[in-house]
């Protein structure tokens, strides 16, 4: 057995080489984000590229839409200092469990400076020190490259009065210099002390932890996600399956011209021969839709351009029809269809088995199951 390292692994890394898109006026735009118009397209365009963010390290993005999912599941938003008793069903629909389990299967996740969803049955703890709720997030967007992030959220959102001015519209959630930690400055939300930058914008609000990448993000100055035109096409396919959660992954899929029977990555076993897929994909989307009561698995490979794309529509499909996890064919956790070419892209999408929830696609990813990966 052959021993790889991957200093990218598969929760995620992307480059951003980034060149110019050529999407239309149309297209769905950070203040049609903040204006409540949800899209995944929207999503990136209101993140900006922080200056501490490197090509090709980790990143992975995700864009989330509460309001839209609860509204289609028929599931009341609950006032923003609800108690457990009424947000309940609203906290139990979105952050679910499978449905064989008596959930949704939807699994969304707050934005990290949330605390992850901790809190999601005691709000108090964010109005107290953010001065809003987790409960009144409408729709995020985040970025994260450990240990940088950014995350951008709409919403009746407000920032604490209290936070201090640090200068150029930048505010902060406790004291010192970026990146630092500070124990003794320890709340239920900033476990190592650390300062959190904050801005508002165009009925949004934003948080990081670099003072550089929130001035940029206020001024509106700094490149956005979607001037990457891979992400672009992976977030226009995911729109154009009406998702309502996305997570943009990319450029960890290679295992290169190996003379192997099996080789391990990361500490996980790789079949050689199960890898179908030669064409490399740079960016990988995967989406989740609520169509008729049922969740829907969508995953977007996106390729060098549309030739490429073509040659690997067949090899896709062979991918997902070898490919298993846990022993399992993981067309059995999502039954997809045929491969299709969008563009410079190439479509999968199929219902989740009722026994898995909506971060499935995820899972797969993260533990490097061949449908990921390429030669």
């Amino acid at each position: 057995m052959l021993r790889l390292h991957r200093s990218l692994c598969a929760f995620v890394a992307v480059g951003l080489a980034a060149t110019a898109c050529s999407d239309s006026s149309s297209t769905p735009s950070a203040a049609d984000f903040g204006a409540g118009d949800f899209s995944i397209r929207g999503g990136l365009d209101a993140l900006i590229v922080p200056p501490a963010f490197v090509g090709d390290e980790r990143l992975r993005v995700s864009v989330t839409d509460f309001a839209g999912a609860a509204a289609t599941l028929g599931v009341g938003v609950p006032p923003p200092a609800a108690g457990f008793q009424v947000s309940e069903p609203w906290i139990r629909a979105l952050f679910s469990r499978s449905i064989a389990d008596g959930g949704t299967g939807l699994q969304f996740v707050l934005p990290r400076v949330t605390g992850g969803g901790g809190f999601l049955d005691e709000p108090e703890t964010l109005i107290d020190e953010f001065g809003w709720s987790p409960l009144a997030i409408s729709a995020f967007a985040e970025a994260t490259q450990f240990p940088d992030y950014v995350v951008v959220m709409t919403g009746d959102l407000s920032w604490s009065d209290t936070a201090i001015d640090v200068g150029d519209g930048v505010r902060s959630i406790g004291e010192g210099d970026d990146f630092a930690r500070s124990l003794k400055d320890r709340t239920d939300l900033r476990l190592l002390g650390e300062p959190i930058r904050v801005g508002e914008r165009d009925g949004m609000i934003a948080a990081a932890p670099s003072t550089a990448a929130m001035a940029a993000w206020i001024a509106g100055d700094a490149p956005s996600l979607r001037a990457d035109d891979r992400y672009a096409a992976a977030a226009a396919a995911l729109d154009d399956a009406d998702a309502v959660h996305a997570d943009l992954l990319g450029d960890s899929f290679a295992i290169g011209d190996i003379d192997a029977e099996i080789i391990e990555l990361d500490g996980i076993d790789i079949d050689v021969d199960a890898v179908t897929i030669n064409e490399r994909f740079d960016v990988v989307g995967i989406g989740v839709t609520i169509a008729d009561g049922h969740l829907v698995q969508t995953i977007v490979y996106v390729f060098a351009d549309d030739d490429a794309a073509q040659r690997a529509v067949t090899e896709v499909d062979e991918a997902w029809s070898r490919a298993r996890f846990d022993d399992r064919d993981v067309r059995s956790l999502i039954d997809v269809g045929p491969a299709e070419r969008r563009g410079r892209t190439v479509v999968v999408s199929g219902p989740l088995a009722d026994v898995v929830g909506s971060r499935i696609g995820l899972i797969l990813a993260s533990n490097l199951t061949t449908v990921f990966l390429h030669r």
